[in-house]
């Protein structure tokens, strides 16, 4: 619960707050967390414990095992629901305002899935697993399912291209200052 400088009263008036911009940090998560039982971490919820589940099938690394895998599930797992909301929601990868801000997560999402030695196209993967988990109440979910997936899927397959293309250069720029 965010509240912000006013409070509104039934005539519309607003009167100032004694305390501004206070952030209870009740949000869906944390509320999900003190519900279910699972204090203090938002993975083992039911609204990520079903990516999660995907995630250590396709990588063989155990939720909860290692500080490093955990930190990358988390990620991976974050950023795959966060870009198929997007995506459905109708922005596309690009290099500008909203676009980047999805590209941004796309690509963090696939260096932490490439840490947990996942190949290219497991966060379009797991976006499956997210429309599957979530399309129940979120419906827009559902109609996207395909353009989520096609489009992280790209995205995926453009970034591994340019980081062996960036390695390549690299390894050039290395070997010619020997």
């Amino acid at each position: 619960y965010v509240f912000q400088q006013y409070d509104r009263r039934e005539d519309g008036s607003l009167v100032p707050l004694a305390k501004r911009n206070i952030d209870t940090g009740g949000g869906l998560e944390r509320l999900a967390q003190v519900l279910q039982g699972v204090l203090p971490d938002n993975f083992r919820t039911d609204l990520f414990a079903p990516l999660v589940k995907k995630i250590e099938a396709l990588s063989g690394h155990g939720y909860g095992e290692a500080t490093a895998t955990d930190r990358s599930i988390r990620i991976v797992a974050d950023h795959a629901r966060a870009a198929s909301f997007l995506i459905a929601d109708g922005i596309a990868p690009s290099n500008e305002w909203r676009g980047y801000v999805l590209r941004r997560l796309l690509r963090r999402g696939v260096l932490h899935a490439r840490r947990l030695g996942l190949r290219t196209g497991s966060l379009a993967v797991v976006s499956g697993e997210v429309v599957k988990t979530m399309q129940r109440y979120h419906h827009e979910l559902t109609g996207a399912r395909d353009r989520i997936a096609e489009t992280i899927g790209d995205e995926e397959a453009k970034f591994e291209r340019t980081l062996v293309a960036g390695l390549d250069h690299l390894n050039d720029a290395v070997s010619a200052a020997r």
